[in-house]
């Protein structure tokens, strides 16, 4: 199973492009299902096409979950070509059993448009969010550099200002700011290394394993 590690909050998870690919395969097995289902059926037994009609609910549930919007418009258009030809064979000989399918029909449309929208709408509502907490949080990171930063630099100053003026000694103001400028870059080179992409190998292994090799 393919899986991903996610920094936000250090946990492994399973890879996105692989679950969409599961849901996808099984809502297209229930589509099928379902279709076949109606078309062996005898269309005199009205109170089974009806029950089948109400599990096309669960392909455009799914649908509208996994891929939003578009995946649920998507799924009702397939349904509908799909489930269209049944409703023409049976239409001269039920025709109040014809007309509540496609009423019900337009229900499932209805909520297969509101379901992705709401899907939809609650999945830019979670990416802005979680783009506002990374912004608040860079703003953190980058008040915190800068608190840093300002200690040396204020020593690196105030010793170059007392050199121009002609006071203080020489030596002691030089190895004052040679030893700012190397604590500011050490603080550079250690953002530098916090912010540089770590390649992580995750794979399943004994717990002993792990503890012999801590131990060792």
């Amino acid at each position: 199973m393919n899986r991903s590690f996610n920094k936000a909050n250090g946990m492994i998870e399973e890879d996105p492009d692989n679950r969409k690919r599961i849901f996808l395969v099984l809502i297209a097995a229930s589509i099928i299902l379902i279709s076949y289902l109606h078309y062996s059926t005898n269309p005199g037994i009205r109170d089974l096409h009806n029950v089948f009609a109400e599990l096309y609910y669960i392909p455009l549930l799914m649908s509208a979950f996994t891929f939003g919007l578009r995946g649920a418009v998507i799924v009702y258009i397939s349904i509908s070509l799909i489930y269209f030809p049944h409703v023409i064979m049976n239409w001269t000989n039920a025709t109040p059993f014809v007309a509540n399918q496609l009423l019900h029909g337009l229900f499932s449309g209805t909520f297969a448009f509101l379901a992705g929208y709401l899907v939809d709408r609650e999945k830019r509502n979670r990416e802005q969010a979680e783009k506002d907490r990374y912004l608040a949080g860079l703003g953190q990171a980058s008040a915190a550099i800068v608190h840093d930063l300002k200690n040396p630099l204020i020593s690196i100053s105030g010793f170059a200002r007392r050199l121009n003026q002609g006071k203080g000694d020489v030596d002691t103001a030089s190895e004052a700011i040679i030893k700012s400028a190397e604590d500011m870059e050490k603080i550079v080179h250690d953002v530098l290394d916090f912010s540089k992409p770590h390649n992580m190998d995750f794979r399943e292994t004994g717990i002993t394993d792990v503890i012999n090799e801590v131990l060792e």
